[in-house]
Parts: structure tokens; C-alpha cells; sequence
């Protein structure tokens, strides 16, 4: 503590924590259901029917909660009061290795039975299930006057108060008074869980606690419904009450009467009936001990900021003794009229909004979605300050993806944001050795037998993480089956058959992964494999569910939702020194009922609800503080801020959920095509699937393949913030300077004062990819249940012997549950198709979009209305990523090219483009040949890639040709005789004492023999280095005027693996064929098969490195394992004459795309078949390519985000060392004569520039050539060896350059003849 700060008084610290609550009031009468045609409506009061739990008479359903009908309310006539959660007790807390240390820090409950523990998911804090429920009458507002009602009148909930149906008097109402609820319980008995409700409201004067009641656990999620928190219609006298002002017949207090009028507010206090059950009971088992400070921070809450320090804050957070939550929230000056509706309802115009104007978008993401809503809304509506917003939002959308404006930078934007399109799944675990990970520097390449066992730990890591992923497959195969026994009731035998074979699969798993996890276990031990670091392998991907976004509604959860929560102590409570002042209303409204521990709280809290509600504007004693949300919130058209704690004569609107429903048209996979389209820039192309310019969809002859789809899906507050916080981040990230020249200061202000006013919703369409996959998500029942946080166990009715579901099988199913099959749940009729579907591609329209708010008010954008006739359209604002093409009619018009015709410049179809309906991932890796000469294999980390280089020689029309290491090996000139020469073979240099193997280089020399092949060469090499992008800062730019950059040659492998087996149909009414499968199968060889044409690289992306490529052979001939004849290129193709000439270029375009099929490979074959058989699938898509090595290569699918491949900076770091730029010269006269041979300057094929030993005194005069900067290399014939070996051969020496010029100087005679090389003293690569 700081004894200079002032001191505030301590005098009464409890250990009591004020934590505050948001609380909803709705008027619920007649005139608010009644409203017009375009106003919201309301939904009838549904809740979970959990008779579809029962697992007798077939009346199991994917989803309990059934879809809200928007038909046939009849209302409940009062206020409806509703208390929100804090987010304390709604986030789980994630597990650690340390369990029970872990429950202890975040206060967690402990099991009953603390060895059956399960600290493998998310846990979540028990919430408080007492209530203290004030309202308070305004004086002279209710009607009847003579009523008698009191001022104030308060009840107490229990929420975990648990009844059985029978135990329920008749005069509860069951649908408002009581919630119905799954209780976990050890031996659950699903027939009476179907006919159990919790929640019971009591009058608060004179009541206590009955320890001897029936409860419940609770929390967020034990009830097995995400809506029960949050739904007024779910959580009746649990986190919510109805109010229908009742009162006695002052006349006969045996009839019951309800006032007509009345203006009231209303106040809860909540707090936890078990000290263990509170966030901040605090038991101390070792050191360090925990602080209420500690408890603070992991509950994600903060004391609130006094005017003034105050020492209390100090005191109360140090104390490592427990704490005490009490729980509290107000609505003032709400107003009752049975015969009147509010006078503002939001929903009412937002409805009449969604109705009139659509402001509906469709997108990959939510910030794709938002993006294309703006683009459709740029008018802003006639609202200057919200046109200022959409207006800059424009102008930095293309920095909100990257803050990069070049055209390179948007590009590589663009693949990013194609990436963000995509749910990922780790690729599993790689190891390395140690520092091959850092690109810079090279493995050292480890002993044969370090090798051989960390390739065999690769291998098995590979498998055990293969075999995880499909042991959680087979769990929910098992669960599967079971869901369809429970729906269909068929023959056991049959049943138990499958069981059988499932479960026989899944203990071949389990068998694999003990023995795989034993191997890596057994390696990672080895002193030698102590070296081996965890890397990860590529992600696999899979294309997320379409974005809808809704406009112009605002999100209803807190502005300060994600922040954390201010608490304030009851010190700081602004009553706190009043709080005797409450005299007999405390006695009224039931605090003497109270726990002790919270009582003086309570007062103090009871009579600050009072003071506040009389004035707003008082100032607070000095170290108080108001509570939160008894503040203003947000401005919204220009309106003033609403106070958060005053109901304002306006009915609350809390978007809750949304319901949705789309007709699925399935479109043939042979009408699209994969092609470069431009994007909504019109300057980018992007490689893209769209239907074919042939094809019009509207006039297909069978357009049968169709279905609906419909799902559900909860509104977070997270997406509401996404866009505001990219703004936050993008300007965070930059100097001012940079910032001004985006978007000037004021005009960054005035966004971000306004920017709060571009209302949305977004939330994905969920469910829609699992539909396509015969699956449902849903709240359904699960054969185990979890009970205290334990592990799981199976429920006894789920059992049956008969069809061979025992315990065992549901211990293998474990929590694998949350989709649940089609089954013979989901009904098709007539359709003639198969339901089941393993790629995407085809459009959908709108049939149903309702937004449901927490009170059960409803805005819908298409009209619920029963009729006969088709659902009016719905014309969605879309996306690039899923607006159709353009086509023209037979009458000449311009219309969308979908599988409707549309009119009128109008589309109600977004289209969704070839995609895999599971997780896939496309493979690259730098390949050899396999000793067999026939496969191909991934290279390890110390293995550099590389066999060649080619280096273009401006001076000399040439190119130069170099081995792996730098080392030069041939010239291959235009011009001579025969239109093209080759050089000898290392000259000017000596021949590679390692005379590392040139087999496939020669092949390419011969060819390139040929004048027109090397033309083609040379011209395509040109035309690349004019795309290429810049290179790093240690390659010597001065070069560019003498060689080209050095391109490399590499064999590079791609392919399409997928993460699971390909999934299949899980409707049993549905068993038509499928047209096109993923995978093959031996036992139906009429099967026909996905291709997925790729692109390798892209002209106009300067990013990517590829030069150009060769197919390869099947079989390596004689050395040679590429198809010479063709190399695919973008780059040097002119014309048909250049073509006519030998050229072997072939421009890569759609119609040569290679073509990629899915495979799985499956885990419980051996660790060295399963390497083998995904190494043989690189085979089909191995290319020989020529690339720039400081830039990747890139692979794009247009089913899954690009994939890049780029070389380790050291595999061409010490090659570039060695590689000079040399050319030919001569013959040149001079004047004096060269000296004579000396083998001690003999050039070597090791020549290091940087220790060059050149001839003494030895200059040759090259006019306007720099001596400082070039040698001369002189050509000798010398005879090396001894006796009958004796060989006449070509050498070199090294001689410096002479200063001279083009004067003429007379010298005598005689004069030298002389040829040779010209070198730059520099190498290719500067030393940094």
C-alpha cells in the first residue's frame, strides 16, 4: 500500500465484489403482437420439446429446438425481465496439464469423483441460482388508483430448483413458469429427463433456503441447449421472470386482478448459495497463494476507476482470504399499458427496413461480406456523416487485406484473402534436425544411420497422426450407426454386424497408434535423434460455410461486451454510507431473507437503485462510483445516447439468433471451367471455376438436382467488432505520415466517431457444407453424457445388447457426437439425385432469413406467410467470390447466368464454386528419382534440390550453364554454322575434381543445340527477368547490364491428399447414384472420378518464380527424366513462325492445366507403404522446373488456397558465391605478348574470386574496360600427365587487365594475336 495516496475509508470492506448485470424489459400485450404486415412479428413461445430424447417409438429428432413459426400467437399479457450472464461465467476455460492445479486458480468445481476427472475439455463456472427480483411502482402511475398495490415488491428465483412434471400444480403455466431442462446425472433416465423442469419463483418476504430441494448443476452449457442462457423463452424463473402485475381484489382476496397501467423499474441481485460455487472462493493448497488480484484477472474483470485513489482497492486485492460475487442490474422507468403499444419499437424498423430495402449480403468471410455490402450501399442513404464512412471505407478496403498498394502487394492480397476463405486443420507433426528449419543455414547432413532413423520417426509420426484423425472418424462412424438404429428400429442382426466391423476397425486403430506412439516414442529417446526438432506439416483446408450479413441492425450485445468487466467493492458503492437509510423497504423487499454475508451489501445496493432512479445526474460521493451501464451508450441516427440502464419508452431489441433456409441447386461439374477472371478492380486477374462461356444454365434441359438446406445460428458479439477493429489495426500499425497519406486526420476522426453507425449482423450460414454431406447439426440427444466435469458414461437406455451396442461401443464413441446422419430423418420425396454430395459446386437461392431476438420478436426478409406458391426472391448483395457470370438471353439481354432466369438487372442466386467437402490439402515437395528410376521422392532438408543453372549472357547471345554448386559446366551460343555452338565442357575452368553427375544437364544442352530450341530459350528467360520481382539486397544489381539473373532448375511434385477417407452418404431414403467420386474403389471399376485441373505460377504476379517446366517421363531414359520436347511457359511465346522453328514452347493456359485427384492413404498400413504409396502419388504431377531461386513457385487450384513451394536460401547461397559472369572475347591484338603457362595460376574448377592468385606483371589491354574490376583468362595448350598418358589439353590462367585506351601509340612489332575470357572480379552474390 502507498501511504502517500490519500486514504479513503475502510471502514465497513467486506469481502463483497458489486458485479454488474445488463437487464432486458419487454412489454408483451396484445397491440404488440397485432402489429401491421411489414411490422416484426411474435414468435410463439417454443421450447425445447424433450420428448425427442426419448429413444423409444422413433421419435428421436436432429434438433430439439425446432424452427420459430411465425403463425398463431397468443400472448401472455405482462413485462418480461431478463438478466444477461457476465462473461465471467460464459467462457470455458480451457484445459492444461495441471488439472486439478488449474480448477483451483480459475475456481473451478471439483468432480465428485476426483479419479474419474476429465481436464481434457473446456470447463465452465457454476452460475449463481438465486435471484433477488425487485420492482419498484412509481407512485401515481398505476391504474386501477385504488388498487393497493405496493411500492415495491420483490420475489426470489431459484433457478436450480428442480420438478418433475407430475410434481407441478396446475396453475403453472408450463411454458413461462418453469424451464425444462437435461439434467447430467450419474445413471441418466432419458424418460424422466423428457418430464423434468427447473426454475420456481417465490415471493421474497419471509423466504428461505430449502436445503432439502431438488437441484441441478448449472452452467452455460450442462442443459445441452446453446439458447438456454439467453432466450427469455427457454429460461423461464432461471435468468428470467414474467411480471403480469397480479395484485388481490381489495374487495375479495380470492380473485385475482392485474393492473391496466403502470410505469415501473426493476433491480435483481444475484449471488451463488454455496460459498464453493463463487468465482472467487478461494482455497489455498501451496505456494504462491492466490490474491483476489489473481482471481480478478482470470475471471476477466477490473476494479473500476474512482476520482480519487483510493486505498481500498489495495487492501481488498491483496487478501488471499475468498470473496463474495453479488451479482446486480437495474431497468429503470418501465412502462406498462395493456391496451398500447410501446412507443418505439426498434424491431418495427428494422423490419420494415429488411422488407423494403434487403440490405442482405452474401460473402467467403465477414470481411468479404461487409465489403460487398458496402460497395452495394455507397449512397449512404442520404445521411451525409454515414456516406463520409462508407465513402472511406472504399478508399482503404484494398489496405484493410494489405497494407501494400503496389500491385504486387494487392495481388499477394488477394491469394491472402482467398486463404481466410478456409476452415484449416493442423497437417501434423515433422521433424527435423536441429537449425534446418533456419533457411539461412544448411543441415549438416547427418550420419546413414541418424538418417535412416529420422526418416523411420517421420514416418510414424506421419501414421500416428494419420491414424488420430481417422480414429476420430470411426468414432463417429460407430455413433452413426447407432443414430440410425435408434431412427429405424430395423433388424438387430444386421446392426450388429456393422458394429462389428466398426469396432473391429477401431481396435486395428487403437492397435496402430499404441505401436506407432511407442516407435516415436522409443526414437525421440536415441541420444542420435536428440538433434530432431517438432516442426508441422501443411494445414489441411476445407472451404468455410457462405457468410450472410444483414444491414442496417445493430448488434444488441454491450459496446464494452469484450472488455474486461468493472467491478466495483462495496465501498464504492454509491449508497454505501446510506445504506441505513432504507429502512423498512428493506424488510419489503426480502434482504433480512438473505444470506448475512451479503446483506449490508444488499442494502446498500437496494438503496442506490433507488437514489439512482430519482436522479441521473447526481454527482457520487467521493471513492464511489456509479455502476456500469448506468451510462450512455452509442449514437445511432443522430438520436441522442439512450442510457443503458432507462427502458425510454422503447421496447428492447436483442438480436439472438438467425434462421435460415436456401434451395441447393447442384450444378454438372463439367460446366465450369477454371480460368482467369478479373476481379471487381477490373485490373486483377485471379484464377477463379466459372461456368463456361457455352453453357446457359437457365436453358440446361435437367434442372432437378436441387434441394433445400436450412440451419441456424447464434449472433456473437465477436463478428459485430470484426471491421472496427481491422480499421484499429490497420492505423495502429503505421507512422502518422503514412497514415495521412491513406486518409487525412479528420477524415480518419469522422470515421471512427461514425463508424459504429454501419449496423450489421453476420453470421455464416452453419450447417450448410454438413447438409451437403447428408449431416445435421442441431441439439439432439448423445449416447454418453458427462456428468460434474467427469468423464463420460454411456446412458443405460442408449444400450443395446441385441444389436451389439454395449458399454464398450459407447466408450469408443466418446464425444464424437455433434452431427448427427440423415438417417431416415430428413425426407426427399421425388428426388431423383443423390442428397449426398462430395464436392460443391452450384448456386443457391434465399427461401427463408429470420433474425430472433431474445424475447422472441421477429424480423424476417422474405415473407413467412403459407402459399402455394414459391417464396418471393430475396436478391442478396454479393460478393466476388460468389456473384455468377454474365450471359446473354435469347432476347439479347444481359442477365446473370444461373440456374433461374432473372430480370430486371436482379439476381436472387449466389453461386458457389468447385470445392471439396472435407479436408484436403495440395502437397508440394522438391523431388528426385527414386533408384528405381521410376517413382519419384520428397528430398530431406540437407539435400539441396538443385541440379543446374542457366544463366543468360547478354554480351555473348548465350547461355551459360552451371552445376548444383555453382560451378560453371557448359556455353550453349547463337550464331556459327550451324546457328548455335557449344562449348566444351568446364572450360575456361578446370574439370570438377567431384564431377558432380551432368546426365540431365547434357540432355538440355543437346537440345538446346538447336538454334530455334535456344532462341525459345533465351526469349522466354527475357521475357521472365522483365515479371521478375526485385531481388535480395546481396545480389549484385550492376549485373543486369552483362548477365541475367540465375535461374534454376528443380523437380518439384504435387498432389492432392485428403485428411480423412472420402466421406459417404448418410441418408438412408436417399440412395440414387453419384455422378463423379472422389476416391476409387476396386470393387465398382465403372467409377468415375473428380479431376481438379491446377495452375502452376502466374505472368502476372512478379511474387512467383516459375519460369517455365517439363513433364517427365515415366521411366528416367538413359539419364534423361523430362519430356524436352515441351516446356509450358508464360513468357517468350511471339508468334506461329517463332513456334514453326523448333521453339519448344508452349504458352500454359486452361485448356493445358495439369489435373490433380484426391487420395487417402490408409493409416493402418505399415509407416514405410503408407511413404511409399503417398510418394507414388507426386509421380502424376512431377515437373522439371526452371525458376528464379529467390522467389517461390506457386500452385493454384481454385478448391483450396494457393500453395507455394520456395527454395532454402542455403541451397543457392554458396552457389551464387562461386558463379561469376565471364564471355568470350577475342581475337584481340595487342601489343605485347601474354606470359608464359605456369601451372601454379592454373584456373581451377574450385576458383574462389575472393583468394584469386593472378599472374605477377601479367596485363592485357582491353580498351574501356575497367582494370580494377575484370580479369583476363588466357587460354593455353598444355600437356598434363606422364609417359603414354600424356594428353594435350586446354588450360587457363588468370592475367589482370592494363590501363590503356583507343589512341593510336606506334608500339614495334611484334604483335599478339590473342582470345580468351573476359571475368568480372566480383561474384554474382555480394558479400552482405
Amino acid at each position: 500500500m502507498n501511504p502517500s495516496l490519500p486514504k479513503a475509508s475502510t471502514e465497513g470492506l467486506n469481502s463483497t465484489l458489486a458485479v454488474p448485470l445488463k437487464l432486458g424489459a419487454f412489454v408483451f400485450n396484445e397491440p404488440v403482437c397485432d402489429g401491421g404486415e411489414l411490422d416484426a412479428k411474435i414468435a410463439p413461445v417454443t421450447q425445447p420439446n424433450y420428448t425427442f430424447l426419448r429413444l423409444t417409438n422413433f421419435i428421436i429428432q436432429n434438433d430439439i429446438v425446432p424452427h420459430v413459426s411465425l403463425h398463431n400467437t397468443i400472448p401472455p399479457t405482462s413485462v418480461y425481465v431478463h438478466w444477461m450472464l457476465p462473461r465471467v461465467y460464459r467462457s470455458g476455460v480451457a484445459a492444461t496439464e495441471s488439472g486439478p492445479d488449474n480448477r483451483q486458480r480459475e475456481r473451478l468445481p471439483e468432480p465428485e469423483q476426483p479419479d474419474n476427472a476429465d481436464d481434457s475439455v473446456p470447463q465452465f463456472r457454476p452460475v449463481p441460482t438465486r435471484w433477488l427480483v425487485i420492482r419498484r411502482l412509481h407512485p401515481t402511475t398505476a391504474q386501477p388508483a385504488n388498487s393497493g398495490i405496493p411500492e415495491f415488491q420483490a420475489w426470489v428465483v431459484e433457478s436450480d430448483r428442480k420438478r418433475d412434471i407430475k410434481d407441478i400444480p396446475y396453475n403453472v403455466d408450463l411454458q413461462v413458469d418453469v424451464s425444462p431442462f437435461v439434467h447430467p446425472t450419474r445413471r441418466v433416465n432419458i424418460e424422466e429427463q423428457a418430464e423434468a423442469f427447473i426454475g420456481m419463483k417465490f415471493p421474497a418476504k419471509g423466504w428461505k433456503e430449502d436445503e432439502e430441494a431438488d437441484r441441478v448443476a448449472l452452467n452455460v452449457l450442462n442443459g445441452g441447449n446453446l439458447l438456454f442462457t439467453d432466450f427469455q423463452q427457454h429460461n423461464g424463473n432461471v435468468f428470467s421472470i414474467l411480471d403480469n402485475f397480479s395484485y388481490s381484489n381489495p374487495l375479495d382476496n380470492s380473485r385475482v386482478l392485474y393492473l391496466k397501467k403502470a410505469k415501473a423499474s426493476y433491480y435483481v441481485i444475484g449471488w451463488h448459495p454455496k460459498d464453493n460455487q463463487d468465482p472467487f472462493h478461494i482455497v489455498q493448497q501451496a505456494e504462491p497463494l492466490i490474491t483476489r488480484s489473481d482471481r480478478l484477472a482470470n475471471c476477466q474483470m477490473t476494479l473500476s476507476d474512482t476520482t480519487s485513489p483510493n486505498t481500498d482497492h489495495d487492501t481488498w486485492l491483496s487478501s488471499t482470504v475468498s470473496a463474495t460475487v453479488v451479482c446486480r442490474g437495474a431497468m429503470y422507468d418501465v412502462e406498462w399499458d395493456i391496451s398500447q403499444k410501446p412507443k418505439n419499437v426498434p424491431a418495427d424498423s428494422h423490419s420494415h427496413d429488411l422488407q423494403n430495402h434487403l440490405p442482405v449480403a452474401v460473402g467467403a468471410t465477414p470481411l468479404d461480406s461487409v465489403l460487398a455490402y458496402i460497395h452495394a450501399h455507397r449512397d449512404g442513404g442520404g445521411d451525409e456523416d454515414l456516406q463520409q464512412v462508407i465513402d472511406s471505407i472504399m478508399f482503404i478496403q484494398k489496405y484493410l487485406i494489405n497494407q501494400d498498394e503496389s500491385v504486387d502487394g494487392q495481388q499477394q492480397a488477394q491469394d491472402l484473402l482467398h486463404a481466410y476463405n478456409y476452415d484449416a486443420l493442423t497437417g501434423g507433426t515433422h521433424y527435423h534436425l536441429a537449425g534446418s528449419e533456419d533457411s539461412a543455414k544448411p543441415a549438416q547432413k547427418p550420419s546413414p544411420m541418424v538418417a535412416e532413423k529420422l526418416a523411420e520417426l517421420n514416418r510414424e509420426q506421419f501414421r500416428l497422426d494419420a491414424l488420430k484423425r481417422t480414429a476420430k472418424r470411426v468414432q463417429w462412424e460407430l455413433f452413426s450407426l447407432w443414430w440410425k438404429f435408434v431412427c429405424e428400429g430395423a433388424n438387430h442382426n444386421s446392426y450388429r454386424d456393422q458394429v462389428v466391423n466398426i469396432t473391429s476397425n477401431w481396435a486395428e486403430i487403437r492397435k496402430g497408434i499404441e505401436e506407432s506412439t511407442s516407435v516415436v516414442d522409443r526414437l525421440l529417446a536415441e541420444p542420435r535423434l536428440k538433434i530432431g526438432e517438432p516442426g508441422v506439416l501443411p494445414s489441411f483446408h476445407q472451404q468455410r460455410d457462405p457468410t450472410i450479413l444483414v444491414g442496417n441492425v445493430e448488434s444488441a450485445w454491450p459496446q464494452d461486451w469484450l472488455e474486461n468487466l468493472k467491478v466495483r467493492l462495496n465501498t464504492e458503492i454509491t449508497a454505501w454510507a446510506d445504506r441505513g437509510q432504507l429502512g423498512d423497504t428493506g424488510g419489503e423487499v426480502g434482504i433480512p431473507s438473505l444470506p448475512t454475508t451479503i446483506q449490508e451489501t444488499a442494502k446498500a445496493l437496494v438503496k442506490e437503485f433507488i437514489n439512482l432512479g430519482a436522479d441521473t445526474n447526481t454527482s457520487p460521493p467521493e471513492h464511489t462510483l456509479v455502476p456500469l451501464y448506468h451510462d450512455q451508450g452509442l449514437t445511432r441516427n443522430n438520436n441522442p445516447a439512450p442510457w443503458r440502464d432507462q427502458w425510454e419508452s422503447t421496447q428492447p431489441w436483442f438480436p439472438l439468433f438467425l434462421e435460415w433456409e436456401v434451395e441447393y441447386s447442384h450444378l454438372p461439374f463439367s460446366s465450369w471451367l477454371l480460368e482467369e477472371r478479373l476481379t471487381a478492380d477490373e485490373d486483377l486477374p485471379e484464377l477463379r471455376y466459372g461456368i463456361r462461356d457455352d453453357t446457359v444454365l437457365f436453358n440446361l434441359p435437367d434442372k432437378s438436382d436441387k434441394r433445400s438446406l436450412s440451419g441456424r445460428v447464434l449472433i456473437l458479439p465477436q463478428p459485430s467488432f470484426s471491421l472496427q477493429s481491422k480499421i484499429t489495426q490497420l492505423f495502429e500499425n503505421m507512422p502518422e505520415t503514412e497514415r495521412d497519406k491513406i486518409l487525412p486526420k479528420e477524415e480518419r476522426k469522422q470515421l471512427f466517431e461514425n463508424l459504429h453507425r454501419l449496423d450489421f449482423l453476420s453470421s455464416p450460414l452453419a450447417g450448410f457444407h454438413d447438409h451437403l454431406l447428408t449431416m445435421v447439426q442441431g441439439s439432439h440427444v448423445k449416447p454418453n453424457v458427462r456428468y460434474s466435469d467427469e468423464k463420460l458414461l454411456a446412458i443405460d437406455s442408449a444400450i443395446n445388447a441385441l444389436a451389439g451396442f454395449e458399454r464398450e461401443e459407447f466408450d469408443v464413441i466418446g464425444d464424437e457426437t455433434d452431427l448427427t446422419p440423415y438417417g431416415t430423418m430428413v425426407q426427399f420425396y421425388d428426388l431423383g439425385h443423390s442428397a449426398f454430395k462430395p464436392a460443391t459446386h452450384g448456386q443457391f437461392k434465399l427461401t427463408k432469413l429470420n433474425i430472433i431476438d431474445k424475447f422472441g420478436q421477429a424480423i424476417h426478409a422474405i415473407d413467412p406467410r403459407w402459399s402455394s406458391d414459391p417464396p418471393p426472391p430475396l436478391y442478396p448483395c454479393l460478393s466476388e467470390f460468389y456473384a455468377p457470370q454474365l450471359v446473354e438471353s435469347d432476347e439479347g439481354e444481359t442477365v446473370p447466368n444461373t440456374i433461374e432466369k432473372q430480370h430486371g438487372g436482379l439476381n436472387e442466386f449466389a453461386q458457389t464454386t468447385p470445392h471439396i467437402n472435407q479436408m484436403a490439402r495440395l502437397n508440394a515437395a522438391f523431388v528426385k528419382r527414386n533408384n528405381n528410376g521410376i517413382s519419384w521422392v520428397p528430398q530431406t532438408e540437407w539435400e539441396s534440390p538443385i541440379w543446374g543453372w542457366l544463366v543468360i549472357n547478354y554480351i555473348q547471345h548465350s547461355i551459360q550453364i552451371f552445376l548444383a554448386d555453382g560451378t560453371f559446366y557448359r556455353e550453349v551460343r547463337l550464331g556459327g554454322q550451324s546457328g548455335t555452338s557449344t562449348s566444351d565442357q568446364w572450360l575456361p575452368f578446370d574439370r570438377s575434381s567431384q564431377d558432380p553427375s551432368s546426365t540431365q544437364l547434357d540432355h538440355l544442352i543437346r537440345r538446346l543445340g538447336d538454334r530455334g530450341y535456344l532462341q525459345a530459350f533465351v526469349d522466354m528467360i527475357n521475357g521472365s527477368l522483365q515479371h521478375a520481382a526485385t531481388a535480395p539486397d546481396a545480389y549484385a544489381q550492376f549485373l543486369n547490364s552483362v548477365v541475367g539473373k540465375p535461374l534454376v532448375l528443380v523437380n518439384i511434385g504435387w498432389s492432392l491428399e485428403l485428411a480423412e477417407d472420402a466421406y459417404v452418404n448418410q441418408s438412408t431414403l436417399n440412395d440414387a447414384k453419384l455422378r463423379l467420386w472422389l476416391l476409387s474403389d476396386p470393387r465398382d471399376a465403372q467409377r468415375e472420378l473428380y479431376s481438379f485441373p491446377f495452375k502452376l505460377g502466374d505472368r502476372e504476379r512478379s511474387f512467383d518464380g516459375l519460369v517455365g517446366y517439363f513433364k517427365t517421363l515415366e521411366e528416367q531414359d538413359d539419364g534423361n527424366d523430362l519430356v524436352l520436347d515441351q516446356c509450358y511457359t508464360y513468357y517468350g511465346i511471339k508468334n506461329e513462325e517463332i513456334l514453326a522453328t523448333g521453339s519448344p514452347l508452349v504458352q500454359i493456359d486452361k485448356d493445358n492445366f495439369p489435373t490433380l485427384h484426391p487420395y487417402f492413404v490408409n493409416p493402418k498400413d505399415s509407416s514405410t507403404l503408407i511413404e511409399s504409396q503417398r510418394n507414388s502419388k507426386l509421380s502424376p504431377n512431377t515437373f522439371g522446373v526452371i525458376i528464379d531461386p529467390f522467389t517461390a513457385v506457386h500452385a493454384y487450384s481454385g478448391i483450396l488456397p494457393t500453395q507455394s513451394i520456395k527454395l532454402p536460401p542455403w541451397t543457392w547461397q554458396e552457389a551464387l558465391s562461386r558463379m561469376t559472369a565471364f564471355f568470350h572475347m577475342g581475337p584481340l591484338v595487342i601489343t605485347g605478348d601474354v606470359p608464359d603457362y605456369d601451372s601454379q595460376y592454373k584456373l581451377q574448377a574450385d576458383y574462389d574470386l575472393r583468394m584469386a592468385e593472378r599472374v605477377p606483371n601479367s596485363a592485357v589491354g582491353v580498351p574501356a574496360m575497367a582494370a580494377a574490376e575484370w580479369d583476363w583468362l588466357q587460354a593455353y595448350s598444355v600437356v598434363e600427365g606422364s609417359g603414354r598418358e600424356d594428353e594435350e589439353r586446354t588450360a587457363f590462367m588468370p592475367l589482370g587487365l592494363g590501363h590503356t585506351d583507343t589512341r593510336p601509340r606506334f608500339e614495334e612489332a611484334p604483335y599478339t594475336v590473342v582470345e580468351g575470357y573476359l571475368q568480372l572480379k566480383q561474384p554474382i552474390i555480394r558479400e552482405l
